[in-house]
């Protein structure tokens, strides 16, 4: 009777465990889900103050390096981002993360997520690069909205080798839309990032 008392007890107790994990997760997705949204929010406030600034100075008609520098930040979205690590069997149809930021002009790419939202409307150029070394291969693609737009595969057949491989697209964008690159084939994937090689650039072109 005791063992069975016991048994009930321990069955019990992973029951509340499992439920336990379960709400853990979910809260992690959901704080993911927050900041990704916090910083689309972001994107568009900072596009609109920059504007709202610029038209003030142009106003003010005082030509300074300031005001140069606010139009440029409001007309315009440019980034570079690398990656800097080794990535290993990146999970399929998820964002790459470029975490070493070199260049955010309008602070519209995100680092934490690996995506792009565009401040306002227009034409953008993307581009990106991957470097594959070793025994491994890489299968990218570039995506707006989870919808491909182009696609690229780098294939390294030794230990000894080293290929680069990438893809350029030019997108007539709305604002908030979001564009990113990820992995869409996830047999034996290996992307060097140590050498600078793997990359993520975008630019408002019109």
């Amino acid at each position: 009777m005791k063992s069975l008392k016991f048994i009930i007890v321990l069955l019990h107790a992973c029951c509340i465990h499992g439920n336990i994990e379960e709400r853990l997760e979910k809260l992690e997705t959901d704080m993911v889900n927050l900041k990704e949204h916090v910083h689309h929010q972001d994107v568009l406030i900072n596009h609109l103050n920059n504007v709202i600034l610029s038209q003030n100075e142009q106003n003010g008609g005082n030509g300074t390096t300031r005001g140069r520098r606010s139009f440029l930040q409001s007309s315009m979205a440019a980034f570079t981002v690398l990656m800097d690590h080794v990535i290993l069997a990146q999970p399929a149809n998820t964002p790459l993360v470029f975490n070493r930021v070199i260049t955010n002009l309008g602070i519209a790419y995100n680092s934490h997520t690996g995506k792009f939202t565009a401040p306002q409307d227009g034409v953008y150029l993307f581009s990106y690069s991957m470097h594959v070394n070793r025994i491994g291969q890489s299968f990218l693609q570039l995506v707006r909205n989870g919808v491909q737009i182009v696609g690229s595969v780098t294939e390294s057949t030794n230990d000894y080798g080293d290929t680069q491989g990438g893809s350029t697209a030019v997108i007539d964008l709305f604002a908030g839309d979001q564009v990113w690159v990820e992995v869409f084939y996830d047999e034996n994937d290996r992307l060097e990032g140590k050498y600078g090689g793997t990359s993520f650039t975008g630019a408002l072109l019109a």
